[in-house]
C-alpha cells in the first residue's frame, strides 16, 4: 500500500490512458493489498515529482496479529471488502488501486473505531490509514 504525501500522479486502468484518474495528496494506492487478497489492476505514473510512503502488507498484518486494535480492523476490512467489491463479475476488471478519501471510507472508520476506542484508531489504523486519521 502506498500513501502519497505530495506530488501528483495519474492512474490509467488496465491498458487504457483514454480515463487517466488524477491521483494526489491524501490519495492512497492498494489499500485493498491489507484486506483482501489483490492484483494490481493499472498503471500509476508520476506527473509532477512526489512522495510515496510504502506499508508492507504482510508487516502490517504481522504486527496486526499481535495488537489489541485486530477486532477493529477486522470489522473495518469487512466494510472494506463490501465498499470495493462489486456484486458481479464482470464488473472485476473495473476495480481501481486508487482509495480517494470519502465519506463511506470515514465512516467504515468511526464505525470499526468507535469512540471508546480512540487511542487504538490511532494507533494501528492510524499507520495504515494516514488519509483519514493523519494530516500530513
Amino acid at each position: 500500500m502506498y500513501f502519497v504525501v505530495s506530488g501528483s500522479l495519474g492512474y490509467d486502468l488496465g491498458q487504457s490512458t483514454a480515463h487517466t484518474q488524477a491521483v494526489q495528496m491524501r490519495d492512497t494506492i492498494s489499500e485493498a493489498v491489507l484486506w483482501l487478497t489483490w492484483r494490481h489492476r493499472g498503471r500509476l505514473t508520476a506527473i509532477y515529482p512526489c512522495t510515496l510512503v510504502a506499508l508492507d502488507a504482510e508487516k502490517f498484518r504481522n504486527v496486526l496479529c499481535h495488537s489489541s486494535s485486530i477486532e477493529a480492523c477486522r470489522t473495518y476490512a469487512q466494510a472494506f471488502k463490501h465498499h470495493v467489491v462489486p456484486l458481479g463479475d464482470d464488473e472485476l476488471q473495473d476495480l481501481s488501486d486508487v482509495t480517494q478519501e470519502s465519506a463511506l471510507l470515514k465512516r467504515m472508520v468511526k464505525q470499526a473505531f468507535p469512540r471508546d476506542s480512540e487511542n487504538q484508531r490511532r494507533s494501528i489504523f492510524g499507520i495504515m490509514s494516514s488519509r483519514l486519521l493523519m494530516r500530513f
